[in-house]
Formats: structure tokens, C-alpha cells, sequence
């Protein structure tokens, strides 16, 4: 970040990426003397929210490993779409229900439904084994608490995450650093 000629004491940046580590130090100019402050970092949270233009619904996001998934289920009411139980007071806790064929219209522009591999990386991110990943016999045990991760109330990736408000996360494009 760089901001010159800059009269006040304070600064105010752009949007930061979520878990990244930002270094900063301060040149004090009068006439030709410069003094410089000591370089400093600090790591920009790993849980972040955006604003659906649509509805003007905050979802909350969290950044795990390289992978940025929302935190709560979809509410957009679109066509195509009803409540749990045809009562809409359950789109708080449990999102919206969507069609197959009319979940692509709901989903917003730069997030997808996340594919197989990416659950996969995501359940490895959360500690599953990786002779797990390919078990899809529902008599057989996969994983140990991963499911348990994403609820309220689970298991945390990282001691200063909570994780998912609701059962199911949908996952934005990878990062790339």
C-alpha cells in the first residue's frame, strides 16, 4: 500500500484479501529530512462478508486453506426456489431450497456450487484422511468430525474461526497468491 503526499495521520485502504499478511512502514517528510518508522505486518482476517446487490443479504465468508466458502446458506428468493417447510421464516437458519435447474440463476455472479474435488480439498483442509476421500458407501465411516467442523457450535480449523452457521457453505473461485 502506498499513499503519498498524504497530509493526515490517518489512512484508510481498499478492500484487503482475506488471511494475507500486509507490511506497512511510515516516511515522515519535512522539507529534505526523512524519518522512517520501523517496518510492521499484521495478517488481515480469514473471515470476511460481502453485500448480494440483489437483496442487500450479508453473507459471511471464511477463507480455509486456499479456498474462500460462504458461511451460511443461500437466501435469494428466486424462481425456482421455496422455504423449508413452505414457510419462510426458515430461510434464516436453513437457506432457501432450489431446483436443480433453476440453482445456477440463484447463485451470484463469481461464487459456483462447489465440485466434487473441491468438497475433497475442503474435507482435507478440515483433517480427513485421504483414504477417506473416495468412500461413497453410506454403511462405511469417511473421515472422522469434518461435518461436525462446519456446524455452529463444531470443531474450528483455527482457534479464532467459527466456521459455519448452518449445515451447507457454497465456495467461491480458489485464491491465487
Amino acid at each position: 500500500m502506498v499513499s503519498s503526499g498524504q497530509t493526515g495521520s490517518t489512512y484508510t485502504s481498499g478492500q484487503l484479501d482475506l488471511g494475507t499478511t500486509y507490511y506497512f512502514k511510515v516516511d515522515a517528510k519535512s522539507g529534505t529530512h526523512v524519518t522512517s518508522s520501523e517496518t510492521r505486518s499484521f495478517n488481515a482476517s480469514t473471515i470476511g462478508s460481502f453485500t448480494d446487490s440483489r437483496d442487500s443479504h450479508v453473507y459471511e465468508t471464511s477463507l480455509i486453506g486456499n479456498q474462500v466458502w460462504m458461511t451460511e446458506n443461500l437466501v435469494y428468493n428466486s424462481g425456482g426456489s421455496y422455504s423449508y417447510n413452505n414457510t419462510a421464516s426458515n430461510d434464516a437458519t436453513y437457506g432457501r431450497l432450489y431446483e436443480w435447474n433453476s440453482v445456477s440463476a440463484a447463485t451470484l455472479v463469481g461464487w459456483h456450487l462447489p465440485t466434487d474435488n473441491e468438497w475433497k480439498t475442503l474435507e482435507t483442509q478440515l483433517g480427513m484422511p485421504a483414504g477417506d476421500l473416495n468412500i461413497n458407501d453410506y454403511g462405511t465411516s469417511r473421515g472422522t468430525d469434518q461435518g461436525t467442523q462446519l456446524k455452529v457450535g463444531g470443531g474450528n480449523i483455527n482457534p479464532s474461526q467459527t466456521l459455519g452457521k448452518n449445515y451447507g457453505i457454497s465456495q467461491n473461485n480458489e485464491r491465487k497468491d
